[in-house]
């Protein structure tokens, strides 16, 4: 018994002794394996930030070179890495767009990384967007495994890619739905217009079939990407150079269109809905000119002759639809007497009135007149004047100064010594005061400089009762009404001058910009806003208008585009802007350029058609309608931020241009992590 019981001892020493072999084992393994767990965490982490820092780099309008450099540094400071890298090939280098774009790859060495060894591969995809692909691979020591047997090192892999949406090439014309695939009915985009030129600067995408009519002809200064086959009838596509939309060969950097794929399917970017807080019901819109944003229950069906309806910046939510019958709606914010800018003193008046275009007569102007003030005349000689329209804009509770481009000018001689100078207007629609600028003798030219004199508040309530006889700077014949002031020598004495130091809307400031030529050399349509500058330069009233969220002008791109609007249709309500009336629409950067908005579930038709001043300067987004765009003249002609639709149809029987403004364009969705 005693023999059998030391023999039990002993066996247990041995169990004990591979024992501890085994947990020595199991120990290097945990410890081992734990490392390598944190290392591998750590590596994809930094590929993971690194493909979204080159996305972001890119989509903010880096070149690619410049994105792949972002997306390598910011791996190696991930990692602690400072001892610079050499890859091969040594340039980053461009990929080359299609559907799916075709990769460039690139290695990198990275010195001091003990083995860190990174691929790049990037590729360009279009319209459907950019990508970013970084694997990385590194060695990691081992000690403890060795006492298994194991490897002194272990390799660690990892990969991460992230998209980018490129903000220059949005799409002008996108179909989403796939109508003309394989067992889907209808057509996804359709053009149709009979023996005319539709041109069309930007990008064509279409996920079903793109049809272009037997007498309908293309110009497209852009790529066209498709989905199910070739366009119908493509040799009626003729490709011009994006973006100046000049006949090609297309020179630096214009780059030529062409058809890049026939297999190709955009991603919906499910832009979101305008918030609708704070929104109150409006009823139905009455004589009254000016229009509040809120709930509008039923479709106003905007008519009568030369109606005009002023639209104040906001959310409007038209639950019944909108409809434009005849007359104008508009948030644009203009001057009296526009000037005609062929001539080049400015002095006479446009024949193209942004307010009487297409059968509006909502136009103002206004007069110069001198008056008694015994011992308060001003200073003798021939003064020029201009005038500013102005209005306040509220945003977020936030208040902003819009003021329109100046007037035509006008002269006036002022002799003797008890002359005063007398403004009379007649109201434009939206305009809550004007600011009035001038010349003194000592210029004696409508060519300026100008400073403000001082301003003439409208309390007038503008409606469309009666219209006949507008312009009226009596307010007699004119429901605009119309309003007057006087200026004597405490403000216009001898020596008065402007002051080009002056900050705007403060005395002898100099006036905004003026305005441009209108669109695309027009006969017919009136001055364009002046373009987007440097503050207090440029356009203080529309569409290249900005400010920050505090209310001060700013440069743009900024966070707000005073007076800008949304239309939101909801309950399958729909747009519909007749051969007899016009939209002349502008959204803004609060709302992400999205001008007109339908829910995905809203599967109606809306048609953009206009008599001759109708423009959508934003993006129309209906995922899931219809949008139609007729273009029987010559309204369409003016830059917008594109059509993205269920379906789109362009139909009409003379030219039409659609000219896409990547400016006036949603902001894509931020780069993302895809694999």
């Amino acid at each position: 018994m005693a023999t059998r019981r030391r023999d039990q001892r002993g066996q247990a020493i041995v169990l004990v002794a591979l024992m501890m072999t085994v947990l020595v084992g199991f120990v290097a393994l945990a410890i081992d394996s734990s490392r390598a767990f944190d290392g591998r965490r750590i590596l994809q982490d930094a590929v993971d930030a690194g493909a979204v820092a080159g996305a972001e780099s890119y989509q903010n309008g880096s070149s690619w070179a410049v994105a792949e450099t972002n997306a390598l540094h910011l791996f190696e400071l991930d990692n602690g890495l400072y001892g610079g890298e050499s890859c091969s090939p040594g340039i980053f280098t461009a990929p080359t767009p299609g559907a799916p774009g075709t990769a460039v790859v690139t290695t990198c060495t990275i010195a001091g990384g003990a083995g860190y060894v990174l691929t790049l591969s990037v590729a360009d995809s279009g319209p459907a967007g950019q990508t970013f692909t970084l694997s990385a691979q590194r060695p990691l020591p081992v000690t403890l495994m060795q006492v298994l047997g194991q490897s002194s090192t272990l390799s660690l892999l990892a990969t991460g890619a992230a998209r980018a949406g490129d903000q220059a090439r949005t799409p002008a014309l996108a179909a989403l739905g796939q109508g003309g695939c394989p067992g889907v009915a209808g057509t996804a985009l359709n053009i149709s217009t009979v023996s005319s030129l539709v041109t069309v600067r930007g990008d064509i995408v279409s996920n079903g079939i793109f049809n272009v009519g037997l007498s309908s002809y293309v110009h497209a200064a852009g790529d066209v990407l498709t989905h199910c086959g070739a366009p119908t009838n493509a040799a009626h596509i003729t490709y011009e150079c994006w973006p100046s939309g000049a006949t090609p060969p297309c020179a630096g950097p214009d780059v030529a269109g062409a058809l890049r794929s026939t297999s190709y399917q955009l991603a919906d970017p499910g832009f979101v809905a305008p918030s609708t807080s704070g929104l109150v019901n409006q009823g139905v819109p009455g004589a009254n000119v000016l229009l509040t944003p809120g709930i509008y229950a039923v479709d106003p069906a905007f008519g009568g002759a030369g109606s005009c309806y002023f639209l104040s910046g906001g959310v409007y939510e038209w639950q019944g639809g909108l409809t434009v019958n005849s007359g104008i709606i508009s948030n644009q914010l203009r001057p009296p007497d526009e000037p005609n800018l062929g001539d080049a003193t400015h002095k006479a008046a446009s024949g193209s009135q942004f307010w009487r275009v297409g059968g509006a007569h909502c136009d103002g102007s206004f007069t110069l007149g001198s008056g008694n003030f015994p011992g308060r005349g001003i200073g003798n000689g021939t003064w020029s004047v201009v005038v500013t329209a102005l209005r306040t804009a509220v945003y977020n509770g936030t208040s902003y100064v819009r003021e329109s481009a100046p007037s035509r000018c006008q002269q006036i001689a002022i002799a003797g010594s008890d002359k005063t100078l007398i403004v009379n207007i007649s109201n434009v629609p939206g305009a809550t005061s004007y600011d009035v600028y001038a010349a003194p003798p000592s210029v004696n030219s409508c060519s300026g400089p100008f400073g403000l004199v001082g301003s003439i508040t409208n309390g007038v309530v503008e409606t469309n009762s009666n219209l006949a006889g507008c312009p009226d700077v009596t307010g007699a014949a004119c429901s605009l009404g119309a309003v007057t002031n006087a200026w004597d020598n405490t403000t216009l004495s001898a020596a008065w001058t402007p002051n080009p130091a002056a900050p705007p809307d403060t005395p002898k400031a100099y006036p905004p910009d003026p305005e441009t030529a209108p669109f695309n050399g027009s006969a017919t349509l009136p001055n364009s806003s002046p373009a987007r500058a440097a503050t207090p330069q440029g356009d203080r009233a529309n569409e290249n208008h900005c400010a920050t969220a505090a209310g001060a002008a700013a440069t743009c791109p900024a966070a707000v585009t005073p007076g800008a609007v949304e239309m939101y249709l909801t309950n399958s309500s729909c747009l519909n802007v007749t051969a007899n009336g016009d939209a002349f629409l502008s959204s803004g950067y609060q709302y992400n350029w999205i001008l007109t908005y339908e829910p995905p579930a809203t599967s109606c038709l809306n048609t953009l058609q206009g008599k001759v001043n109708t423009a959508s300067i934003g993006m129309s987004y209906t995922p899931s309608a219809t949008f139609r765009i007729v273009g029987n003249n010559a309204s369409q002609t003016a830059e917008f931020g594109g059509v993205m639709a269920g379906s789109v149809r362009i139909e009409g029987g003379t030219a039409l241009s659609l000219l896409f403004n990547g400016g006036y364009s949603p902001r894509p969705p931020g780069a993302r992590l895809s694999g």
